[in-house]
C-alpha cells in the first residue's frame, strides 16, 4: 500500500510475501477478497442469513486492522508502509490502550460487536444504530464497555419495535452490571444526518426527508460534541457516568425505556420489517 502526503488515495501495489501479516482464519475464512453475494450461495438465504454472514465479516476486518496497527506501532517491519511513515517512525506512536470504535447504522452494530468481542476496545459510539443483524446471543448481552448511543428522531426505521426492545434491554442490562451505556436523542435529525450526505447537499436531502429539520452543519457539530466528549470523559480512566455537555442539552432529549423492557419482553429475532414469522427465535 503506497499512501503519499500530497494525496488522498491509496494505491494498491504489489507487496513481497515475506511482508504480509496472515489473516487469522477462524475470523476470515474465507479472506477479504471473499464477497457475500447471494447468488453465488448453494441456496436461498434470508435477509437475516445474510446480513449475519457480513457483521461476521466487518467485525473480522477490524479485529485484522487492529492486528496490523498493534505490529505498526510495534516496529514490526511486515506491514509495508510508505517511505515517510517507515524506517521505525511510527515506533510507539499508537496508544493502543484507548482504542475506540464508532460507527453508523449497519456499522454501529459493527463497533457495538467488535467492541464485546475484543477486550482491545475501551469505548463505543453507535450513530442511529441498525441492531437487526446481531445474533441472538448479543442482543441478550450486557455490553462490555461504556458505550453512547445516538438515535435520530425516526429511530431504526427498517425494524422499530424490535430494534427498540434491544436497546433498552442494553440500556438496563449494564447498568445492572455497573457499565456506561447511554441513549440520547439528538433532536430534530433522521438517519442521514450522521453520515456526510446533508452537509454536502443540504437542501436535496432535506427535501426528501431523508435528513432533520436541524441545519445539517449545526447537527453534525452536535453530534461530534456529543462523541468527543463521551470519548473523552471514558478514555481518560473515569470510572465515572456520563452526562451530556451543557451547551448542547438543549438540542438533545432523553431516552425513555419501555415498561416491556423491565419484565424482559421478547425479541423476534431474523424477522425483518413486515416479514412472516417463520423460522423466527424469540429471545430475551
Amino acid at each position: 500500500i503506497s499512501i503519499h502526503p500530497d494525496q488522498t488515495v491509496v494505491n494498491h501495489t504489489y507487496v513481497p510475501a515475506k511482508s504480509q501479516i496472515t489473516g487469522r482464519q477462524h475470523r476470515i475464512p474465507g479472506g477479504f477478497t471473499s464477497t457475500l453475494i447471494p447468488e453465488r450461495d448453494k441456496k436461498p438465504i434470508t435477509q437475516y442469513q445474510l446480513r449475519r454472514k457480513q457483521l461476521d465479516h466487518r467485525v473480522a476486518e477490524i479485529q485484522f486492522l487492529v492486528d496490523c496497527l498493534q505490529h505498526v506501532t510495534a516496529g514490526d517491519e511486515r506491514v509495508p508502509l510508505p517511505e515517510h511513515l517507515s524506517g521505525g517512525k511510527m515506533l510507539g506512536r499508537l496508544d493502543m490502550d484507548r482504542l475506540s470504535a464508532v460507527g453508523h447504522s449497519f456499522g454501529a452494530s459493527t463497533c457495538i460487536t467488535v467492541c464485546k468481542q475484543d477486550e482491545r476496545f475501551k469505548a463505543c459510539v453507535a450513530h442511529d444504530a441498525w441492531l437487526f443483524p446481531l445474533s441472538g446471543e448479543m442482543m441478550q448481552a450486557t455490553l462490555r464497555v461504556p458505550t453512547l448511543f445516538l438515535t435520530a428522531d425516526t429511530f431504526d426505521m427498517l425494524w422499530p419495535e424490535e430494534g427498540k426492545k434491544v436497546l433498552d434491554s442494553f440500556l438496563i442490562r449494564s447498568h445492572e452490571d455497573h457499565v456506561d451505556v447511554q441513549v440520547v436523542g439528538v433532536v430534530g435529525t433522521k438517519h442521514q444526518n450522521y453520515s456526510d450526505f446533508p452537509v454536502l447537499a443540504p437542501d436535496l436531502l432535506m427535501s426528501i426527508g431523508v435528513a432533520g429539520p436541524t441545519e445539517p452543519v449545526k447537527a453534525m457539530e452536535i453530534i461530534h460534541r456529543l462523541d468527543s466528549s463521551f470519548l473523552e470523559h471514558h478514555l481518560s480512566g473515569s470510572t465515572t457516568v456520563y452526562h451530556v455537555p451543557e451547551d448542547v442539552q438543549g438540542d438533545t432529549k432523553e431516552h425513555e425505556v419501555d415498561a416491556w423492557a423491565r419484565t424482559r419482553s421478547t425479541v423476534r429475532v431474523g424477522v425483518f420489517t413486515n416479514d412472516s414469522e417463520a423460522g423466527a427465535k424469540h429471545v430475551m
